[in-house]
C-alpha cells in the first residue's frame, strides 16, 4: 500500500488540528515557479506608479500609502501561506490504525494511490497523492488547496480582490490629478504602465469578486469545489458558523488574519454530520464518484 506523503504524525490531542506543516520544496517552488513570478510581476506593475513614482505632498498621500501597504502585506502573506502550507495527506498513524482495526467491509481505498481513503479526501493528479478535504489544484499558487491551506487560499482571493480594486481607484485618481496639475511630469512610459496597471487591476478585481464570493459561499455550506460538482453530502452542512470554523478556525478574531493559529476545527479525517452529530471516518458512501481525480 502506498505511503503517506508526510512524516508519521501522532493523533492530535483533544481533537485539535495537527500542527501547521510546510509542503516539501516550498521555497524551491517559490523561486522557480513561473506563476509565482507572474503574480509578483503583477504586484510590481501596480507598486511602481502607486508607491515608487509617487510624490508625498500631503497627509492624504501618507494615509494612502499606509492603507495600500497594509492590504498588500495581507495579500502577500495569504498568498505565500497558500503556496507553502501543505494541504495535508492521511497521516501514517491513521493508515496503520485503520489497516489494523478498521472493518474491512467499511474501509475505503483510493484506486489511484492504493491508500486508505478518509471521508472527503481526493486524489490530486498533479501532485500524485491523496489530499485531505481537497478543493482543487491551483496553478496560481502551484499547490493543491486542501484542508490545511484552504483558509489562506480564500483570504488570498479576498485580499487580492480588495487590493486590486483599491489600486485601480487610486491609479485612476492619480492619473486624473496628474493631467490637471502636472502633466509635464508624466512620460509616455510611465503613463503606459499606469494605464496597463489600472486595466489589469480592474479586470482582476471584478473577476475576483465573483471568485471570492463563490469560495466563501462554498465554505459556508461546507462544500469544496469538487463536491460542488454533484458530490456534496448535505449531512456535513452544520450551519454557516460551524462550517466556517472548519476552514478558518474557532477564533473569529483570526478569520481575516493569514496566520495558522490553532488551525481549522477538526483534523481533516473525522467529519461531524448534521444528522447524528458524530464523525464518519470509516463510513462507506455509496456514491463511488468521489474517487475521481482532479
Amino acid at each position: 500500500m502506498a505511503r503517506s506523503g508526510l512524516a508519521p504524525q501522532e493523533p492530535p490531542e483533544d481533537g485539535r488540528a495537527a500542527r501547521c506543516r510546510v509542503a516539501p520544496c516550498s521555497f524551491t517552488r517559490i523561486v522557480i515557479s513561473p506563476m509565482v513570478c507572474f503574480v509578483l510581476g503583477l504586484v510590481a506593475m501596480s507598486y511602481l506608479p502607486l508607491v515608487v513614482w509617487r510624490e508625498i505632498t500631503s497627509a492624504l498621500d501618507v494615509l494612502h500609502l499606509a492603507v495600500f501597504h497594509t492590504l498588500l502585506a495581507l495579500l502577500l502573506a495569504s498568498y505565500f501561506m497558500t503556496v507553502c502550507v501543505d494541504p495535508g495527506v492521511p497521516p501514517e498513524w491513521w493508515l496503520v490504525r485503520e489497516a489494523q482495526t478498521g472493518n474491512p467491509q467499511q474501509l475505503r481505498v483510493c484506486q489511484k494511490s492504493d491508500t486508505l481513503k478518509p471521508p472527503r479526501a481526493h486524489y490530486c493528479a498533479v501532485t500524485r497523492r491523496l489530499v485531505l478535504n481537497m478543493d482543487h489544484f491551483c496553478p496560481w499558487v502551484d499547490n493543491t488547496v486542501g484542508y490545511y491551506n484552504r483558509k489562506f487560499f480564500i483570504l488570498f482571493l479576498f485580499y487580492a480582490c480588495i487590493t486590486c480594486l483599491y489600486a485601480a481607484a487610486a491609479l485612476y485618481m492619480d492619473g486624473s490629478l496628474d493631467m490637471v496639475r502636472s502633466a509635464e511630469r508624466e512620460t509616455l512610459g510611465t503613463a503606459t504602465i499606469r494605464l496597463m496597471a489600472m486595466m489589469v487591476d480592474v479586470s482582476l478585481g471584478v473577476a475576483l469578486v465573483f471568485f471570492a464570493f463563490f469560495h466563501v459561499s462554498m465554505a459556508a455550506r461546507n462544500e469544496t469545489t469538487i463536491e460542488s460538482c454533484g458530490l456534496a453530502d448535505p449531512r456535513y452542512n452544520l450551519g454557516a458558523e460551524a462550517n466556517l470554523e472548519q476552514v478558518f478556525g474557532r477564533s473569529k478574531w483570526l478569520w481575516l488574519i493569514p496566520v495558522y493559529g490553532v488551525g481549522p476545527v477538526g483534523d481533516g479525517l473525522h467529519w461531524p454530520t448534521r444528522a447524528a452529530g458524530v464523525d464518519e471516518s470509516s463510513r462507506v458512501l455509496s456514491d463511488a464518484r468521489s474517487d475521481d481525480s482532479v
